[in-house]
């Protein structure tokens, strides 16, 4: 059965969402079904953040993740926010890693938020810095060289495994062409590690 899903416009707005917003006003998108599905854009006079009070269990939250301590370990970095199937953590570290470090519960997607490191895992070596995604595999074996105090905002799916998802009519190259993906290396800096026992910490459950 098709929806109905009438398209209007009114009022002072843009021509285009999310883009050259009207002067002095601050836009609001509601739909059903998150980014997917229709949509409504609203543009406001006043912010509809700028509440002075609010009272339930839906409170919104704010958090200053960019001054967060600095951990060691990844998996002692308490969750932001979780469910059954993710979760999300804002980890600060500014040691390099003493461990090889293996999450047996889920994928990891890693956006480097600050900082630059290098990033020695089972598959090779690779190099990070601010601005950069990374995807590390469930069952991955990794430890970090830092350059700089890295900052990194970590979402961990434990239900599937990370996907890109379909395009549909955008086309493959729509957000980041996939042939210009990089992957880890056995390069120099893979076989120059330094041969010893180390230990692993394994996050389950």
């Amino acid at each position: 059965m098709p929806s109905i899903s009438p398209r209007w416009i009114q009022g002072v707005v843009t021509r285009q969402a999310h883009r050259d917003l009207p002067q002095g006003t601050y836009e609001r998108e509601v739909g059903r079904e998150g980014f997917n599905g229709p949509s409504t854009q609203f543009y406001h006079r006043r912010a509809p953040t700028d509440w002075s009070g609010f009272n339930g269990s839906l409170q919104p939250r704010a958090w200053k993740l960019g001054q967060s301590d600095s951990v060691a370990n990844l998996f002692d970095v308490v969750p932001i926010l979780e469910s059954a199937v993710a979760n999300i953590r804002f980890w600060s570290t500014g040691s390099d890693s003493q461990h090889l470090s293996r999450n047996s519960d889920g994928d990891m997607v890693w956006f480097v938020h600050a900082g630059q490191a290098e990033f020695f895992c089972d598959y090779g070596h690779l190099s990070l810095e601010a601005g950069d995604y990374l995807v590390v595999p469930k069952g991955t074996m990794w430890r970090l060289e830092l350059q700089s105090t890295l900052q990194v905002l970590v979402t961990e799916t434990t239900g599937q495994r990370v996907r890109i998802p379909d395009r549909g009519m955008l086309g493959h190259h729509a957000h980041f062409d996939v042939a210009r993906l990089d992957i880890p290396q056995i390069d120099a800096a893979f076989k120059s590690q330094e041969d010893r026992p180390t230990q692993v910490i394994v996050k389950r459950c």
